[in-house]
């Protein structure tokens, strides 16, 4: 950010204003009244203009998804396995990821539970590269594919069809300096339009009270939670 114009150099700007502005205002009973109004109006303009300056070189908007899907994804957890001898994911068609409202944009939400647990802030200079719902969705996509599965786009009513909403996606303040998020997802599979299973996952995540600690204890309860659907996806009677 810029420092603000100097008083001398407000009284320049104020200067070069005058003459202009002089040519808009009705005449005063004496030449001394009147530019000391044209003096004042230019003054309020230089000042709105430095303003105006000053805002545009506001703090650079900081830009958080889930973090790098380089590294190989965990495979399915042991317990999965052993609860279903040599299961393997089957093929899925994934749905787009339905989300509520508030959730349908790129801010990065908070609630104050100390204050007002039922109003979202959005962070001012923080914001999701992409809306929660292309997040998740990317996300899921590349850990079902990570562990054995396939992904297809739904060619006939025969796929196995995992639907997803997600209910929340947000960090929460119990105090100013103690937070932690949620992601709360629904999950409904379906072998073309019979339904096979539902199931509810919530997974929290203790975080450090800003944007950037809210971005990675998200991340970390996404896996979390993704992981748990693929646990169950495992165990779940489906077209393979």
């Amino acid at each position: 950010m810029t420092s603000p114009l100097s008083v001398h150099s407000l009284l320049n700007l104020a200067r070069q204003l005058a003459r202009p502005l002089a040519r808009h205002l009705p005449l005063r009973p004496t030449p001394a009244a009147r530019w000391k109004s044209i003096i004042l109006l230019a003054i309020g303009v230089a000042s709105g203009a430095c303003l105006s300056g000053c805002a545009s070189q506001s703090a650079p908007q900081a830009s958080f998804d889930l973090g790098s899907v380089t590294a190989p994804a965990p495979a399915l957890p042991a317990d999965s396995a052993a609860q279903v001898p040599g299961s393997v994911l089957a093929a899925l068609s994934v749905s787009a990821i339905n989300v509520p409202a508030w959730m349908d944009s790129t801010d990065m939400l908070y609630r104050l539970n100390y204050s007002d647990r039922q109003q979202l802030r959005p962070y001012a200079n923080s914001r999701w590269s992409m809306p929660p719902a292309a997040l998740l969705s990317q996300r899921l996509k590349w850990r079902i594919a990570a562990a054995g599965g396939a992904v297809l786009s739904p060619a006939d009513n025969r796929l196995n069809i995992l639907q997803i909403d997600a209910v929340d996606f947000s960090q929460s303040f119990d105090t100013p300096t103690s937070s932690q998020v949620q992601v709360a997802l629904r999950v409904t599979l379906l072998s073309g339009h019979r339904l096979i299973a539902q199931k509810s996952f919530v997974q929290t995540a203790v975080s450090e009270p800003d944007a950037a600690g809210s971005a990675r204890a998200l991340a970390q309860a996404s896996d979390d939670a993704i992981g748990a659907v693929l646990s169950w996806l495992a165990a779940q009677p489906l077209n393979k």
